[in-house]
């Protein structure tokens, strides 16, 4: 089951609908996310999605996620470490005593050369799971000339 998981998401972080200005370089390009696991009460997956607000450091990151249906609060907050492209990271529920999310994954940056016809596109991706879940973050940028 968890093979599948990586390919849904992996799917889902592509086909999740961003709009960005044809202007925009990294540090104003909004940051989206998606989190999918399995429905255990009616079988099947559950997705949410919505905007993060991201802070990228050398060797780690934050994310506070905020559904697309609510103003309120951050719904999920994830702390997370980089080594190369690999990433750690916790999640948690704020103001809850839920029990925090461990996840691993990856971390990537890709551009197109300014020269290509793409016009130098780029997508960031932080790509993370945990046994039966996966959480992708993601933004997409043009590179300044």
């Amino acid at each position: 089951m968890t093979k599948w998981i990586g390919t849904i998401a992996s799917l889902a972080i592509w086909l999740v609908p961003a709009h960005v200005s044809a202007q925009s370089g990294p540090r104003d390009a909004k940051w989206h996310w998606v989190w999918v696991r399995p429905n255990l009460q009616k079988g099947g997956w559950t997705m949410d999605e919505g905007e993060a607000s991201v802070m990228l450091k050398a060797n780690s990151f934050h994310a506070a996620l905020q559904r697309s249906s609510s103003d309120e609060k951050p719904e999920w907050v994830i702390d997370g470490s980089i080594q190369g492209k690999s990433v750690r990271a916790k999640g948690v529920e704020p103001g809850t005593d839920a029990g925090a999310w461990l996840f691993k994954g990856a971390i990537d940056r890709v551009r197109t050369k300014l020269s290509d016809p793409s016009n130098a596109w780029g997508r960031d991706i932080i790509a993370l799971h945990s046994s039966d879940e996966f959480v992708g973050l993601y933004r997409d940028v043009r590179s300044s000339k």
